[in-house]
């Protein structure tokens, strides 16, 4: 199963990171590597940080998602 990740690679000057979408069963083997990878939950537009909605559109991300439907078993 793939799910949407954000791969953060250290060079000598910057730190550079990118979403990708990652096969979930390398994810431990690459973060024994040194990768850094962190899946990611949200994704927010700006317009709506600039209305503030962000809560509201994380609930309702995490809710069409499944979340809280695997948080009670389902």
């Amino acid at each position: 199963m793939k799910k949407l990740c954000s791969i953060t690679i250290k060079g000598k000057t910057k730190t550079w990171a990118f979403n990708t979408f990652v096969d979930l069963k390398y994810i431990d083997e690459w973060r024994e590597d040194g990768i850094e990878i962190d899946p990611i939950e949200n994704v927010i537009p700006v317009w709506v940080v600039d209305m503030r909605l962000t809560r509201i559109w994380c609930f309702l991300q995490d809710i069409w998602n499944g979340k809280y439907l695997r948080k009670l078993g389902w």
